[in-house]
């Protein structure tokens, strides 16, 4: 009898064990497949952003592209925010430069060109416009201000169907209108497609 109650007491306790092993087992795959954190802003598995960087390869003329656009998602909490931009250079004396950059953050474009609009420091260099049938922001500070010399420059920033923010400006020695002009060359019709 006592036989008998080892015997059935050790299949138990080996049940148990075989039990114990696959769970283990199956923990560990499913820990293996989450997305590795490293912050948070851990980089995860790109969100448009192929798209995004596909509509920022673009040819100007007169102008250099500084190597092939870049872009990435971020993860912090709930909230994805996914950026691309690209960068393009002119030579000559002057050195001038100018980048794109769209960035979609989970929040609605017209929240975002609110704030904008309100930053106490730019707010009265800053106009409302449309820019390709897009409602934008446009901000030009006088060249002789003191915004110059802490790198406060021409900017354009446009609402595209009330999801991507696209920023586009560069350095003192671009101009409003020359930024428009380059801007004209970016399909923004095909950015909010993508919404």
């Amino acid at each position: 009898m006592k036989h008998s109650s080892k015997l059935i007491l050790t299949k138990k306790y080996v049940r148990y064990a075989v039990e114990i092993f696959f769970f283990t087992i199956i923990c560990w795959l499913l820990i293996l497949k989450l997305p590795a954190q490293a912050g948070p802003f851990a980089q995860i598995k790109p969100q448009y952003v192929e798209e995004l960087t596909k509509i920022l390869s673009i040819q100007i003329p007169g102008w250099q592209r500084d190597g092939d656009p870049t872009g990435l998602t971020m993860k912090d909490e709930d909230k994805i925010q996914t950026l691309a931009k690209v960068k393009f250079h002119s030579g000559g004396q002057l050195i001038k430069y100018f980048e794109i950059k769209i960035e979609d953050n989970g929040e609605k474009g017209s929240e975002q060109m609110e704030q904008i609009a309100e930053a106490k420091c730019t707010k009265k260099y800053m106009t409302k416009t449309q820019f390709m049938g897009f409602p934008a922001l446009q901000l030009a500070p006088p060249e002789d201000s003191q915004f110059s010399q802490y790198g406060v420059v021409s900017s354009l920033f446009i609402n595209v169907a009330d999801k991507y923010l696209v920023t586009v400006n560069g350095n003192e020695f671009v101009d409003l209108d020359t930024l428009k002009a380059v801007a004209n060359h970016f399909d923004l019709k095909k950015l909010a497609a993508l919404n």
